[in-house]
């Protein structure tokens, strides 16, 4: 059947058009949920616990090998563990403002990278949740594409293939911690600002819903940088649309994005809060110092933005390494796209139609891949533009230049449908030939892998591109311009499946994660901590609610950091304590530096050492034993609590009863924060610093009861915005259906 295309866009094709309607958004449903079936059922672990704990036994390696599924261990440092015990927080009626479980404390939420206010983090309360969280990001981002393309008046096969791409772009691909949590909402933002240009246009009130939702969605989601780097995009998408409307339009059309982006950021105001109050605090690593001003890929690896797997999977070959996972430290690669996508987008800029929108789309790609690559007539944007030199813009900027992609494909194929205008296609594919005859060389400079993935890549490429060009040039066959849309958006969306699908093959086939020294510390540990020189990883403490002196996270508190540098262990990283990286590769072993500060170790509450089964810890004595570690016992660890001349009864970390002769100084052994209250019985009392780091709280003579809460200091003006942004979006909604 040859469908219909000299018709309006909201026109159905058939006489019984509802089922037609119904079908791309009911495949963008649908799509990620089958492509994730594996996951799902069972039939390979999507656990970051097989990966990232420390806790792995027996783990069988994926359908095509050993390879890691993501290039950002952090989906189970940060993502998995911190955000697991967010969701636990949450669903018992805690605001997750603070986390008892890192270091000697530190705020949760303020944090950011566990997203503890963000609603889909909470599905991680729940066995697998983080593919279920994954998937609705998916969903949500084809969903939001595909009405913003409709938006944009294309027609259906073009908005679905455009918005299918965009939800198996090559960031939910390759990434999972919560640098992808934003990523979604973009296109919720872009809808918004559409929406409110046909409003303004019309003359109707409201129209801000869809930016005030994706605007407040990207902050609560965990990742300012992406939120910052999608909301620039979403910025010269603004000034783009206001170009093309009328004076009196075009005002009305600014002064709703201005309402509607205040809006969206007084309902964000509780996340922003919590983090703007722990940022003077905190340890920011190289964010602080524009240590990304120069920072970029090698531009040998500019080929596998089309060819991914040109070098084999992530993680295959030690010489990418730097590629996949650090630039500086800091963290490598963000995306790909694709050799098809980059062939439409190519095509889509060269249209009759909102050609100040192609300008702006295709001149965002070449900026961002230019700063991605290292462009040098670029340098002065890095420094220039507030905040990119904090921002590792290579990582992070894949997501926006990627939908810009997506939405020019869309483009590219709706042109095609609308007039049959194929010197569109075929101009693309020249582009794409010369472009890849100019970076063979560099694609040279570093080996190519033969594996699986590599050649499976090509072979996908190829097969794609040659489909492009039947349709594009009707060799052998000759087609109708609906056909060869058709024929095009199934290749771009079978390269974008194929590549999304490729990584998942890697997660695991089975293993154990070994439970019984968490349950021994469980069971032992009390209010008290441990150290760990290896298994139970930085973070995971969190995840089963035992206390852990190490930390994997950016940013911490810097308090911390300074102590633990100063009185703990001189060599030890800034970012990952965990008792194996260290600062020098001449440093003395964190055993060592251990065993030489243990009074140190001892008074911040370490009552447990977890180290390597094989290894000993001096004299200390063993406690526990399996095939995943040795726990060892510091017997002369400090108390939580403590108060001269007292009796002291912890009912949890945050109540004790106190029973003292005189008037005494309660110690409590978490980190002094502003923010942190308490109250002697009904008498709210003063919380000081004790110990340089700890808090204390003076205690009258007899028997009182002492109970400690912390919220971050600025949260009353928080809730306070938030309840502004509530009222500023109901508002923009009723006036928005007023008229109907």
């Amino acid at each position: 059947m040859v469908l219909e295309i000299d018709r309006p866009p909201d026109q159905d094709p058939h006489p019984a058009g509802g089922c037609w309607r119904a079908a791309p958004p009911i495949l963008l449903l649908m799509l990620p949920i089958l492509v994730k079936l594996p996951l799902i059922v069972g039939w390979l672990q999507a656990d970051p616990l097989l990966l990232t704990s420390g806790l792995q036994q027996g783990v069988q390696g994926g359908s095509l090998g050993g390879a890691l599924p993501t290039i950002d261990p952090n989906i189970g440092f940060t993502s998995q563990a911190l955000g697991h015990r967010a969701a636990l927080d949450v669903l018992t009626g805690h605001m997750p403002w603070w986390n008892p479980f890192e270091g000697v404390g530190t705020p949760l939420a303020g944090e950011m990278q566990s997203a503890a206010l963000f609603p889909p983090t909470w599905l991680l309360a729940l066995p697998n949740g983080q593919v279920y969280e994954h998937i609705s990001f998916q969903i949500i981002a084809g969903l939001s594409a595909y009405a913003l393309l409709r938006r944009l008046d294309l027609r259906r096969l073009p908005a679905f293939a455009g918005a299918a791409a965009f939800a198996f772009n090559g960031v939910f691909a390759w990434l999972g911690n919560a640098a992808v949590n934003p990523v979604a909402f973009l296109p919720v933002v872009l809808l918004g600002i559409e929406t409110a240009a046909a409003s303004a246009r019309s003359g109707r009130s409201g129209g801000g819903l869809w930016i005030i939702v994706g605007l407040a969605a990207s902050l609560y989601a965990g990742f300012p940088e992406v939120a910052y780097l999608d909301g620039l995009l979403a910025g010269a998408w603004t000034l783009t649309r206001a170009g093309t409307l009328p004076g009196r339009a075009r005002l009305a059309f600014l002064a709703k994005v201005a309402f509607a982006g205040v809006a969206g950021i007084l309902v964000g105001a509780p996340i922003l809060v919590a983090f703007l109050d722990f940022l003077p605090a905190a340890y920011v690593g190289g964010h602080a110092g524009g240590a990304f001003l120069h920072a970029h890929l090698d531009a040998a690896n500019l080929p596998l933005v089309a060819l991914p797997y040109l070098r084999g999977g992530i993680y295959a070959q030690p010489a990418q390494n730097a590629f996949w996972g650090g630039v500086g430290g800091y963290g490598g690669v963000g995306g790909y796209a694709g050799c098809t996508l980059l062939i439409l987008a190519f095509a889509g800029i060269f249209g009759a139609r909102r050609q100040k929108f192609r300008v702006l789309l295709a001149a965002w790609v070449v900026v961002a891949l230019g700063l991605t690559f290292g462009a040098s007539w670029l340098g002065w944007l890095s420094e220039l533009a507030p905040g990119l030199a904090s921002i590792a813009t290579y990582r992070y900027l894949p997501a926006s230049w990627i939908l810009c992609l997506c939405v020019l494909a869309a483009h590219a194929v709706d042109d095609l449908m609308a007039g049959g205008r194929l010197w569109h296609i075929r101009f693309g594919l020249s582009l794409a030939a010369v472009a890849a005859i100019i970076l063979t060389p560099r694609a040279m400079t570093l080996p190519i892998s033969p594996s699986l993935a590599s050649v499976g890549g090509v072979i996908l490429a190829a097969a794609c591109v040659a489909s492009i060009v039947v349709a594009a040039f009707g060799f052998p066959l000759r087609l109708s311009s609906s056909w060869r849309a058709a024929g095009i958006a199934a290749a771009l969306l079978t390269e974008m499946i194929l590549l999304f699908g490729f990584p998942i093959l890697f997660w695991p086939r089975g293993g154990t994660v070994d439970l019984d020294g968490i349950r021994f510390l469980q069971g032992h540990l009390g209010l008290q901590r441990f150290a760990t020189l290896g298994p139970i990883a930085p973070n995971y403490g969190s995840y089963f609610g035992i206390a852990s002196i190490n930390y994997n996270d950016l940013p911490v508190p810097r308090a911390w950091v300074d102590f633990t540098h100063d009185r703990l262990d001189a060599n030890a990283d800034a970012i990952i304590f965990n008792g194996s990286v260290r600062a020098g590769s001449a440093a003395a072993s964190a055993a060592d530096a251990l065993l030489r500060n243990r009074a140190a170790y001892a008074a911040v509450g370490v009552r447990y050492v977890v180290t390597p089964p094989e290894q000993k810890l001096g004299d200390l004595p063993d406690v526990f034993r399996d095939p995943v570690m040795r726990i060892v016992e510091m017997k002369d660890a400090a108390p939580y609590f403590s108060a001269t001349g007292c009796r002291l009864q912890a009912f949890d970390r945050s109540r004790v009863s106190a029973s003292c002769h005189g008037p005494a100084t309660l110690q409590r052994l978490e980190l002094f924060m502003p923010g942190w209250r308490a109250w002697v019985g009904t008498i709210r009392a003063d919380v000081t610093p004790a110990a340089r780091i700890f808090q204390s709280v003076e205690l009258p003579a007899g028997n009182s009861e002492v109970l400690f809460a912390f919220e971050p200091p600025l949260m009353g003006y928080g809730y306070f915005a938030l309840a502004i942004g509530i009222g500023l979006l109901i508002i923009d909604v009723a006036r928005s259906t007023r008229r109907g």
